[in-house]
């Protein structure tokens, strides 16, 4: 039996939480998976303060530590949790292309404002030209794809299921799952993901081929 550490619950999401704890002195904050058996009628219940265990697993290439088997403390009212919203903050990028440029060109040497403004205006319009025809492109096959599904009457879920039947399709679409998985998790996109529990760990989930969002992820 791994060590059990104690922390308040702070925020829940539609496929996840956060809790914060004092651990060595620190207070830190450590994310859990909301599996589906943990919802009752899609709500999340459990005490304000719990009991929990930690693991070490990737995401996003990095090894973190996220929170499981949450323990309620039995002496505790259990509450009903709302799912909480994303809060977004503002990047600013104002010296971007200042940065980039005179690092392309080095150190030792000086830009003027008139040549920078002018590479910046160019590159702008190349990237507006380019990012507009592979998105245009894109969204044809898209669309394309969709209407033929639509018009046989495919579901996604179809699609996927043969996908993954065929030898030489499997594994491109476990690896593409798996992909969104790491990438997206614990982030506000992971709350439009479907899951299901691991057959391998029960502490663990796998993204779930029953969403159309998915498309959006593995097209690209």
């Amino acid at each position: 039996m791994g060590k059990k550490y104690e922390g308040k619950i702070v925020d829940i999401y539609k496929n996840y939480g956060t809790i914060k704890s004092i651990i060595d002195e620190h207070e830190v904050t450590v994310h859990f998976l909301i599996l589906p058996d943990m919802l009752t009628d899609g709500v999340f219940r459990m005490t304000e303060t719990i009991k929990y265990q930690m693991k070490n697993i990737e995401i996003r290439k990095s090894k973190v530590y996220v929170a499981y088997n949450l323990e309620n403390i039995f002496d505790l009212e259990i509450k009903n949790w709302k799912f909480s919203k994303h809060k977004f903050e503002k990047i600013v990028t104002a010296d971007h292309y200042t940065y980039l440029f005179k690092k392309m060109a080095g150190n030792d040497q000086e830009i003027s404002q008139e040549n920078l403004n002018s590479l910046i205006k160019y590159d702008k319009q190349v990237k507006e030209f380019f990012l507009k025809w592979i998105l245009y492109i894109e969204s044809q096959i898209k669309d394309t794809l969709i209407y033929i599904f639509n018009k046989l009457h495919i579901s996604t879920t179809t699609i996927y299921r043969v996908l993954k039947g065929n030898g030489k399709t499997k594994s491109i679409v476990e690896r593409q799952f798996k992909f969104v998985k790491s990438e997206f998790m614990f982030k506000p996109e992971f709350s439009t993901l479907s899951l299901k529990k691991s057959e391998n760990d029960p502490n663990d989930i796998v993204v779930s081929p029953d969403s159309s969002f998915f498309g959006n992820f593995i097209t690209k």
